[in-house]
């Protein structure tokens, strides 16, 4: 299966909240569909990916279509009819070797991350894979949103980053949203990037001087009544702070 992951190192300091679970986590907090919920660009419901032709069937849960799931940190959102090109590009630049499973004329969900890259090496043609609107699920252009609004890249399993402007508007060149898929589309917010990262880097420090200020008093406070009764606080006695 392809994987995906967000550019950039994360320290504890600047973004204690942050991992990928949580970030595939936020953006599906805003509607967690079923398989019989789901909804494709074209703002109807979601048709399946799979077709007779195909050998394998597709989908993060093998169901055929390419369902959300906020477990799923590839995103694998996005129907495709492959192609050689993009089977031999993606092996090469990606390490993600899809001829296994599918072949050229095929049927495949494919990874937002994967999307973005046939646009990134050929945005005229994508590398010969097709998207098909009404098979591809609704929530990949809040996908590409969550990364444009976090200001990060997408990630191969090659460590190749993508940015998601250029695939968020071939997108939306190919699949026109229809004014009941732009009442579908929210913006996220992602626990630990962009503005959330701040207000939690910034409660986080709140917590450690509050923390420092409060042992400070008590070290004091401590000191003060040693002096006065003339007696040593010692370790592990009633006056001694432990953070």
């Amino acid at each position: 299966r392809e994987v995906s992951g967000v550019s950039g190192t994360v320290s504890m300091f600047t973004n204690p909240f942050v991992s990928v679970v949580t970030l595939a986590a936020a953006i599906g907090s805003s509607a967690r569909f079923t398989s019989a919920t789901d909804m494709s660009l074209s703002g109807t419901p979601l048709k399946s990916c799979t077709q007779a032709n195909d050998a394998m069937v597709t989908g993060w849960h093998r169901s055929g279509s390419c369902d959300w799931d906020p477990s799923d940190r590839g995103y694998h959102s996005v129907c495709v009819t492959m192609s050689d090109s993009f089977l031999k590009s993606s092996a090469h630049h990606d390490a993600n070797d899809l001829s296994p499973v599918v072949h050229p004329g095929g049927h495949w969900c494919v990874c937002a991350w994967a999307f973005a890259s046939a646009v990134s090496r050929d945005p005229e043609h994508l590398e010969g894979i097709h998207l098909d609107c009404d098979r591809t699920n609704a929530k990949l252009r809040e996908v590409y949103q969550a990364y444009l609004d976090a200001h990060q890249d997408m990630m191969s399993p090659s460590g190749a980053r993508y940015r998601v402007q250029a695939a968020l508007d071939k997108v939306n060149d190919l699949c026109p949203p229809s004014p009941m898929a732009r009442e579908g589309v929210s913006r996220l917010s992602i626990p630990g990037v962009g503005p959330d990262a701040t207000f939690a880097s910034a409660s986080f420090v709140v917590v450690l001087v509050g923390a420092a200020l409060t042992a400070g008093v008590m070290s004091w406070r401590a000191r003060k009544h040693g002096l006065a009764s003339g007696d040593q606080a010692s370790e592990g006695g009633p006056y001694m702070t432990v953070l």
